[in-house]
């Protein structure tokens, strides 16, 4: 099994490199001598793989450690690169490592020289994982990608544009344009924004990015759901890295920092309603959310079936 995930990122890449945009008549992403796999069915593949993990951990050895790290690096590598609807599977992806992660921890299975290497691979998904503008860059880019397709050169345009416009001053001003002062204004107009900052809403593909991917809510609870079980992966993994030093658990969470962890957002842990309690007779610590089983198992929502 380890030998069909080692090439987890080219799996994923190879599988969607026929997707150009969501809609039926657009290509279906294929894994090579594969019929069209569903969102779903990937995620499927991560869990998998994540239970894989867990099961060759005990006893620990380098190569789930190693394992681990693929996750990760696919989680945020396949981030980088999603759009649309593909952002569940590293919104998935990123819930596997911090559940990973966090087992191994708990159940004493990762050496305590790898817990600042846990942290840090905890922290690089958190910084990933609230990044929205990479996500929308990318939706232009696919968006531009597939107008060039549909138009592949200035003729093209101009007979759209002439079967599109409906005033005859709209249509004459097309027809006085000469050729190098239309393909100027029609890269313009398909020119992506900087990556690093936040594209205007008069940015012109907006409107077909409003269009094309308009606002998915169940994404957003997908990505908060991601958050929380990010968020409480780092917690225990800290708390148990407290705990393996100091030969018991932290009195409160505030006593982490910041010989574990940076800092703790306060505001954070109260929105989201977590409540850290510690048994200082029995020496033993739980984790309370509103809802239990809210974030401690993968999510489960809507999909878009490709």
């Amino acid at each position: 099994f380890r030998l069909q995930v080692s090439s987890l990122s080219e799996v994923f890449a190879n599988w969607r490199s026929g997707a150009l945009l969501e809609k039926d008549n657009f290509p279906q992403p294929q894994i090579p001598g594969e019929v069209p796999v569903p969102v779903e069915t990937f995620q499927t593949l991560l869990e998998l793989f994540s239970i894989n993990i867990l099961l060759n951990s005990a006893p620990f050895n380098e190569q789930a450690f190693q394992d681990v790290q693929i996750l990760q690096r696919f989680s945020i590598g396949s981030y980088k690169n999603a759009w649309g609807d593909l952002v569940h599977i590293p919104l998935h992806a990123f819930e596997c490592t911090s559940i990973v992660l966090r087992e191994m921890t708990r159940f004493k299975l990762l050496p305590q020289n790898l817990f600042r290497d846990a942290l840090r691979m905890m922290l690089e998904i958190e910084k990933t994982i609230s990044d929205k503008e990479t996500i929308r860059y990318n939706e232009y880019r696919q968006i531009a990608s597939w107008i060039e397709a549909e138009f592949p050169n200035i003729v093209a345009v101009r007979n759209a544009l002439k079967n599109f416009l409906t005033s005859p001053a709209e249509k004459e001003y097309i027809e006085k344009l000469s050729d190098g002062e239309l393909q100027r204004s029609w890269d313009n107009f398909l020119r992506l924004p900087s990556i690093e900052k936040e594209p205007p809403m008069s940015y012109p593909l907006e409107e077909f990015r409003k269009i094309i991917f308009p606002v998915d809510l169940s994404i957003e609870s997908h990505r908060t759901h991601a958050k929380t079980s990010v968020l409480l992966g780092k917690l225990i993994i800290a708390i148990e890295w407290f705990g393996l030093e100091n030969g018991y658990y932290p009195p409160a969470l505030e006593v982490l920092v910041p010989n574990y962890l940076t800092e703790i957002k306060q505001e954070v842990i109260q929105e989201l309603g977590i409540q850290y309690i510690v048994d200082i007779n029995t020496n033993l610590y739980q984790i309370q959310l509103p809802d239990e089983t809210q974030s401690l198992f993968l999510w489960r929502g809507r999909y878009l079936q490709y």
